[in-house]
């Protein structure tokens, strides 16, 4: 499969010529085909109550909780709370490697929404102009990945640089890798 990693959630697909990969369908009340989709949701503490409203929007979606908390909720995975999101994710992919979903969503438990505020753990870490349909439906555009770049990283100054869109409303904001405005898109290094 396809791997990365950056800002609230990312959305890869599994290679399709792989033969452990299943054929996509045709759902029954549209006319669109059907993946595999998967969320990979990294929890320590957020309210999860937002994954029961969107299993009922898209009752096609697969949600599954890897939990690092002390209180694992019920249906989570527990895990040893070492290496933030990143050893969650990683962790799922070594684990199902050869039965991955068509189409994975990697995102921290947080429910999704506009805005990230440092340290809050309900901050919805998206951008404007960026919805979590976006991430949940298959192959937008014919890509085999979605993601917005919402933080640079400076190495070795450790420096870093948040994407404006995400702490401000930003009305020419989409949902492209990186903003329109480019550079101006981009608050300063600190």
């Amino acid at each position: 499969g396809l791997l990365s990693f950056a800002g609230f959630a990312s959305a890869v697909a599994a290679d399709l010529s792989s033969s452990q990969s299943k054929l996509p369908v045709l759902r029954e009340n549209k006319n669109t085909f059907e993946f595999d989709v998967e969320v990979v949701v990294a929890h320590f503490d957020e309210d999860l109550g937002w994954i029961d409203t969107a299993k009922q929007e898209e009752p096609h979606v697969r949600y599954t909780v890897y939990s690092k908390s002390d209180h694992t909720p019920e249906r989570a995975i527990s895990l040893p709370n070492l290496g933030r999101e990143s050893q969650t994710f990683l962790t799922h992919i070594v684990d199902n490697y050869n039965s991955l979903a068509d189409w994975t969503v990697f995102t921290q438990a947080a429910a999704p929404g506009f805005g990230f505020s440092a340290f809050d753990h309900s901050s919805g870490h998206m951008c404007s102009g960026v919805k979590w349909d976006n991430y949940i439906q298959p192959f937008p555009n014919g890509q085999d990945w979605f993601m917005v770049m919402t933080v640079a990283t400076r190495y070795p100054e450790i420096w870093h640089s948040d994407r404006m869109a995400m702490m401000f409303d930003l009305p020419n904001s989409n949902g492209d890798i990186c903003p329109a405005d480019k550079q101006d898109g981009w608050g300063g290094w600190r």
